[in-house]
């Protein structure tokens, strides 16, 4: 695991449409840290932000919106020059920030308002602000564009809120502090962490009603799910540890030890790495599950043996091409080697261990 540093009590992260950056929000140093994917390293933005605690990328990849908890604002920033290019007035203490699919509507929680600002990202305008519960922290849209979903932590709710008319439709019960939200990419859970409880609960988004309540470790803040929806992921803010949590048996399945005071935390689109902002010593760790495979061709009769490099792949139970087991011929802690089996086309290669399940999308081809 990799960790970097960056400025002072980082909170809230977000990462770029295609995985190349990632944004961190750092509260007390007033700025946004860019992390290089690719190099590992960070720079922070020259762009003043007051009290920066939740950032945001459009889809586009153009702009980034910054939430600052220190003023009634909301900045813009070019991602390309990272200068704020704007300020949108909102509500008192505006916390978390999430983006629409379309890039047309961001949604700001105001924690100190009690509401939640719909602001159109063309005209950098509020087109609405809803009412909502006590103390709204962790907002997130859904897949579809059709509901977005704020967690109000100091009334133990969770508001459901209709992006068409702007009006919250349900209001969710029975919740502990929640502060983190995440929905799978097909629309169908929520994943809503519990502080006070050292939960996660899932939510059936059809019925609105909770499905399994998980264990996880104290105090969890940010919750992030892989775009596959196999795994979530909580940042556990008292225990200073990562629970990774297998959305099949809902279960967890690892628990990583990260910086101090774990808060944000993200997912890049291909699953490969998780990125983790610990507030408490200034620093991102990076959770990396495979880094790397060669060969990435081979013929339709099988028999290359493939590399896959990566982290915490000790006691592999399993390595498939598409639905096709391969043989495991050798196997440590970062690596695995494994015989393709017989194919064609493009073939997923997933990994499986004790701890858990990963995906390569695609990334073995049949020649």
């Amino acid at each position: 695991m990799l960790t970097i540093p960056v400025g002072a009590k980082p909170l809230a992260l977000a990462v770029s449409v295609f995985g190349v950056h990632v944004y961190v929000a750092n509260s007390l140093a007033g700025t946004i840290s860019v992390l290089d994917v690719g190099t590992q390293t960070a720079t922070t933005a020259v762009a003043p932000f007051t009290t920066p605690s939740g950032v945001a990328v459009t889809p586009d990849n153009t702009r980034l919106f910054v939430a600052n908890s220190g003023t009634r604002a909301v900045s813009t920033a070019l991602r390309d020059i990272l200068d704020v290019t704007g300020t949108i007035a909102a509500g008192s203490t505006p916390y978390g920030i999430a983006v629409d699919p379309s890039g047309l509507r961001a949604y700001v929680t105001n924690q100190g308002s009690n509401t939640l600002s719909v602001i159109d990202t063309l005209a950098s305008t509020v087109l609405a602000t809803i009412a909502v519960g006590a103390a709204p922290t962790g907002v997130t849209v859904a897949p579809t564009g059709l509901e977005v979903y704020v967690t109000n932590r100091d009334s133990n709710t969770l508001s459901v809120i209709n992006t068409a008319t702007n009006t919250v439709v349900a209001t969710l019960s029975g919740l502990s502090a929640p502060i983190g939200v995440a929905v799978t990419r097909d629309s169908s859970r929520l994943y809503v962490t519990n502080s006070s409880a050292n939960t996660v609960k899932v939510i059936d988004t059809t019925t609105r009603t909770v499905t399994a309540t998980i264990p996880v470790g104290a105090a969890p803040w940010g919750v992030a799910a892989s775009t596959d929806g196999r795994q979530v992921y909580t940042a556990n803010n008292s225990s200073n540890t990562v629970s990774i949590i297998d959305t099949t048996t809902n279960t967890v399945t690892d628990t990583i030890a990260v910086g101090t005071a774990p808060t944000g935390i993200a997912v890049t689109p291909n699953d490969l790495s998780v990125y983790v902002a610990n507030s408490g010593s200034n620093t991102v760790s990076i959770i990396q599950t495979l880094n790397a495979m060669a060969p990435t061709l081979g013929p339709q009769s099988g028999g290359t043996k493939v590399t896959i490099t990566g982290t915490n792949l000790t006691g592999v139970t399993s390595v498939k091409f598409g639905s096709i087991s391969a043989n495991v011929i050798a196997n440590t802690a970062n690596q695995v080697i494994a015989v393709s089996p017989p194919g064609s086309g493009p073939a997923d290669v997933t990994v499986t261990t004790a701890g858990g399940t990963t995906t390569l999308p695609g990334a073995y081809i049949y020649t």
